[in-house]
C-alpha cells in the first residue's frame, strides 16, 4: 500500500495528496477503488489510466508511413492536428472497423481536445488493431472514478458543514452500490479525517445509533497512527454531535472557535 494511504474499513481509504497522483494508480486500479473525495482546493493531476496496449507487438515503419500519408490527408491546415470527429472515418479508409461507442470513449480517455495529434492517433490505431486482432497485444483497461471535489483549505475560518453533508450523500450512495473510497486531502492530517468523522457521526444517527466525536476520532487513529488536530474543525464537529445527538463528548478533544469561511463540493 503506497505511503500516506491508509485502510479504515473494507470499502474505505484515508489518504493524503500522494493518493490522487500518478504514484498511485497502480495501488487504486488494484484495490478498485470506484469512488473518490478529493478535500483539497488546488487541482491535483488525474489519475486516469492512460489508454495503453502491450508491446508485444509494434507497428511496423511501414505501417506508421501509411498512417501519416492517410492521417496528413485529414489535417486540411497543415497544423500536425485533426478532428477527433474524424478519427473514425480515417480509421475506417486504414481498413479498421472501430465500434462508434467504444471508439469515443477511447478519445476521450486520450483527450480533452476537439483535435488529436498524430503520435495520439498512432496510440489508438494500436488499441483498434489490437482489438480488432490485427496486431498482436493486450489491451489495458481504463481506470475511472467518480469523483466530489470540495473545496476546503486547513483554515481557522473555513466552514466544512456543507462539505460534510455533500460527502455524507456521496459516501452513502457509494456504500450502498458496494463501491470502494478513497478520501483525501493534503496530508490526511486534518481535513479528510473532519470529513470522515462528520459521515461517520451522520451515518450512526441515520441509523438510530450513536458514535461520539472522540469514538470517531478513535477509529481514525487506530487505522493511521496519526493524530488529527484543527480546532476550528473540532469545534464544528461538536456542534453537529451536539445537533445530532443532543450532547457532545469533548473528552480528549478540545474546543476552539473561529469564523467560518463556506466550502464548496462538485461532482465530475
Amino acid at each position: 500500500m503506497p505511503r500516506g494511504i491508509h485502510k479504515i474499513a473494507s470499502w474505505l481509504y484515508l489518504g493524503n495528496k500522494t493518493a490522487a497522483t500518478m504514484e498511485a494508480k497502480g495501488f487504486l486500479k488494484e484495490t478498485g477503488i470506484t469512488h473518490i473525495v478529493n478535500c483539497v482546493s488546488d487541482e491535483i493531476e488525474s489519475v486516469h489510466m492512460e489508454l495503453t496496449s502491450d508491446d508485444e507487438e509494434e507497428l511496423s515503419e511501414e505501417q506508421k508511413t501509411d498512417f501519416k500519408e492517410k492521417f496528413d490527408l485529414f489535417d486540411k491546415d497543415g497544423k500536425g492536428v485533426i478532428d477527433t470527429k474524424d478519427i473514425g472515418t480515417l480509421m475506417a479508409q486504414l481498413g479498421q472497423k472501430p465500434d462508434p461507442a467504444r471508439l469515443e470513449e477511447d478519445i476521450d480517455n486520450c483527450t480533452d481536445e476537439a483535435t488529436i495529434e498524430f503520435e495520439d492517433f498512432l496510440e489508438l490505431m494500436q488499441i483498434q488493431m489490437v482489438r480488432s486482432g490485427d496486431l498482436k497485444g493486450v489491451i489495458e483497461q481504463d481506470y475511472t472514478a467518480e469523483y466530489l471535489e470540495l473545496e476546503l483549505e486547513n483554515t481557522t475560518d473555513c466552514d466544512v458543514g456543507d462539505a460534510i453533508n455533500e460527502a455524507y450523500e456521496f459516501l452513502s450512495a457509494a456504500k450502498a452500490e458496494k463501491g470502494i473510497v478513497l478520501v483525501h486531502c493534503d496530508t490526511g492530517k486534518s481535513i479528510s479525517p473532519t470529513i470522515l468523522m462528520g459521515y461517520m457521526m451522520k451515518a450512526k444517527a441515520a441509523a438510530g445509533a450513536e458514535i461520539t466525536i472522540q469514538q470517531a476520532k478513535g477509529v481514525l487513529e487506530k487505522a493511521t497512527g496519526l493524530m488529527f488536530n484543527n480546532e476550528n474543525f473540532k469545534s464544528q464537529l461538536i456542534g453537529l454531535e451536539r445537533e445530532l445527538f443532543g450532547r457532545q463528548d469533548t473528552r480528549h478533544f478540545g474546543g476552539g472557535k473561529g469564523g467560518r469561511k463556506k466550502g464548496k463540493g462538485k461532482r465530475r
